[in-house]
């Protein structure tokens, strides 16, 4: 067996990118928001929308983890491709920043050096940087819904949220998540046990799971473009919204928890 070193590294990651199908996301993200989009009994709706958001935070959480690897490229390419829940969210706090991600956009989602050759840069630059700051921001905040589910189906999902204050309302939503975690508190060294309610809009983190699924097909035509096929053309694809007010409307989002009891922990 090789050793870790970065010539054989180095080309275990050309490999490994090489033989990534990203068509499983794009086929997944398709059939089942046309399932949502189209279907018309609220029940069943449900099922699907719960689906999507799972689908959107595991791709969500496969993103931030390809962005780490090309930010530290061969010399941490194995650390961050086996790196855990706990430690994929330390280093999202500590290292995604406005800086990190104008690096990702400019050197990977809008890789080429003539920018002025894709269509409507500006506006385009400016969608996708707003969305990947949404998105990571959903991560921090719900990364634990899908251990949630994972673990016990301790999800729920109903049809409409609105959250008010003094009667005057504040938003409306068409999506509501209940799921239950298990947080420690180390000041009283127990075990503290939420409910937590995340309320927000199916259209938007449809839209936004589209956008994530472009960053990662270019990140990897740009990766494989320099280290596979240096001087090769090759395309990339962006998206563009075009109803700007639909956009907007779909804005929105709630997020609390509750806590129930608490359980005591042995040291």
């Amino acid at each position: 067996m090789e050793n870790t070193t970065t010539e054989p590294v180095k080309k275990f990651m050309v490999e490994y990118f090489q033989s990534i199908d990203l068509g499983h996301w794009e086929n997944k993200i398709s059939s089942t928001s046309s399932k949502i989009l189209t279907l018309k009994n609220p029940k069943k709706k449900l099922y699907y929308i719960t689906d999507f958001y799972l689908s959107y935070l595991q791709l969500l959480e496969i993103f931030i983890i390809n962005a780490l690897i090309f930010a530290t490229r061969e010399h941490a390419f194995l650390e961050n491709l086996f790196i855990s829940n706990k430690k994929t969210k330390e280093r999202v706090e500590k290292y995604f920043n406005k800086q990190f991600y104008t690096w990702f956009l400019d050197n990977y989602v809008f890789g080429f050096k003539e920018k002025e050759k894709i269509n409507n840069f500006e506006q385009k630059y400016k969608d996708y940087l707003n969305v990947l700051e949404e998105c990571v921001n959903d991560y921090t905040k719900d990364y634990d819904f899908l251990n949630a589910y994972k673990h016990g189906f301790r999800v729920n999902a109903t049809d409409k949220g609105a959250v008010a204050i003094n009667g005057y309302p504040l938003l409306n939503t068409n999506t509501v998540f209940t799921y239950f975690s298990k947080e420690f508190d180390e000041k009283e060294k127990e075990d503290i046990i939420y409910r937590k309610t995340i309320m927000l809009n199916y259209e938007r983190f449809i839209m936004k799971a589209h956008f994530l699924l472009s960053m990662l097909q270019n990140t990897q035509k740009v990766f494989l473009g320099q280290e596979h096929r240096p001087g090769k053309q090759f395309k990339l694809d962006h998206f563009f919204i075009v109803d700007e007010k639909k956009w907007n409307k779909s804005y929105g989002f709630y997020r609390h928890k509750e806590p129930l009891f608490a359980k005591h922990r042995k040291i």
